[in-house]
């Protein structure tokens, strides 16, 4: 009942990394900031040897029958590929916001002429500052409320509030979508709570399986939403493409999150046969 408190805490920090590396490169050069970011990834690897397996995932070895990290097994049977799918469903808003909202804010800034240009880099560190304290908050959130679903339903809400309020402001200031940016960061900052709920909905002999490679495809949505938007871009506009693409990735997210369980307090002592 309260692992979300550690997933919270991990996430946060993991997540003021983006931030530092932000800062740092205003400070030094690029490859200054890559040697510092690679040194402390050597560090990070020499600690990740000292942590233990956990009690329930160590129990499977001497389970037969029993296949472990079998990738395969994610696509069946059709109720599990859902299951997966809509893990993966309703964290693609987060990389919509962060890979398109942001990642094109200069162009963003142009459609709605901006009173001066935008920085995609600062649009970036100001939503990373957002998004730190956001997957904070969002785990004690839902540890309190008891509940991961109602938190990543006001998440969802939030996220696309602020995107239809940068969208629809014209002649916005760069200081006014930098704020939003901050506030569009707090609202996608459930991402442990994601990673948490994706864990608790897959059996221990796939659960890390299921919780490493979910992540993988949400970052991997980016792709097809940059391509969608290059398609349509000549047909509908730039703005209007991108509010076409948000519309698609809330609504399936919307969606999956209906049908997935509420998992809060869920006994994680099984297995996928």
């Amino acid at each position: 009942q309260k692992r979300g408190y550690g997933t919270a805490i991990v996430a946060g920090f993991g997540l003021s990394g983006a931030v530092a590396a932000g800062s740092l490169a205003e400070l030094i050069s690029w490859r200054s900031t890559y040697l510092v970011g690679g040194c402390l990834g050597l560090l990070l690897l020499f600690l990740r040897f000292r942590v233990s397996e956990s009690q329930l995932f160590a129990q499977t070895k001497f389970a037969s029958n029993v296949k472990r990290g079998d990738l395969f097994q994610l696509f069946f049977p059709k109720t599990r590929l859902l299951r997966y799918l809509g893990c993966v469903l309703i964290a693609v808003p987060i990389w919509y916001c962060a890979g398109i909202l942001m990642t094109f804010s200069p162009e963003i800034g142009e459609a709605l002429n901006a009173t001066g240009p935008l920085s995609a880099g600062k649009a970036i560190l100001f939503s990373y500052v957002g998004v730190a304290l956001g997957d904070v908050s969002s785990g004690i959130l839902s540890q309190l409320l008891r509940s991961r679903k109602k938190v990543i339903l006001g998440a969802l809400v939030l996220e696309a509030l602020f995107a239809s309020i940068i969208l629809l402001s014209r002649q916005i200031s760069p200081s006014h979508f930098y704020g939003l940016s901050f506030l569009i960061g707090l609202a996608t900052g459930y991402w442990a709570v994601f990673v948490t709920v994706t864990s608790e909905h897959f059996g221990t002999n796939l659960r890390s399986t299921a919780t490493t490679s979910a992540p993988n495809l949400v970052r991997a949505s980016v792709v097809p939403m940059t391509l969608s938007l290059t398609h349509l871009k000549p047909y509908l506009g730039f703005l209007p493409s991108v509010a076409l693409i948000g519309a698609v990735v809330f609504a399936l997210a919307f969606f999956a999150l209906f049908l997935l369980e509420e998992t809060f307090s869920k006994d994680l002592n099984y297995l996928e046969l």
